[in-house]
């Protein structure tokens, strides 16, 4: 029986949506930078969505049970949802609406959108496997979690 979450419970929050993978070479340091992410910047409104994802290198073969208990080493502080497929005739509807609304998808393990509190009509995919932190994403959500807007000048 599946569990099913409605991502309107997120609607008025900045999120970041993520096709997380457990044996991907971007694993450790994704997972640690999404932990310490969400502990920023949890307070101002913003979480991380997690969602399992084999369809790259079939680096996230395990089922949910093994794929949470893989996450519990992180001490995940954030949402992990079913493991689903982001692109292709099986994507899951939140992909395909991030798709049409960005025109973009990932292309590997850890690529992130970051949505702002509109839910779709502001969404930007930055690169798959970067580390955040690094990334103009980064500099976006740490002056625009309050104000709710994200725009695409900044890049």
């Amino acid at each position: 029986m599946r569990n099913e979450v409605s991502l309107q419970k997120y609607r008025g929050q900045v999120t970041l949506v993520v096709n997380v993978a457990s044996q991907c070479g971007y694993t450790d340091l994704n997972y640690r930078e999404l932990v310490e992410l969400q502990d920023e910047f949890s307070r101002e409104g913003f979480t991380v969505l997690a969602f399992p994802c084999n369809q790259f290198g079939e680096q996230e073969p395990g089922s949910m049970a093994e794929i949470t208990e893989f996450t519990r080493s992180y001490g995940i502080n954030f949402p992990l949802f079913s493991k689903v497929d982001v692109s292709g005739r099986d994507a899951s509807a939140v992909y395909s609406f991030l798709h049409e609304s960005t025109r973009t998808l990932p292309q590997w393990n850890f690529g992130k959108y970051l949505v702002g509190q509109k839910w779709g009509r502001e969404a930007i995919l930055f690169g798959e496997g970067r580390f955040f932190r690094h990334s103009p994403g980064r500099q976006i959500l740490a002056g625009q979690t309050t104000h709710g807007t994200i725009t695409r000048q900044p890049l």
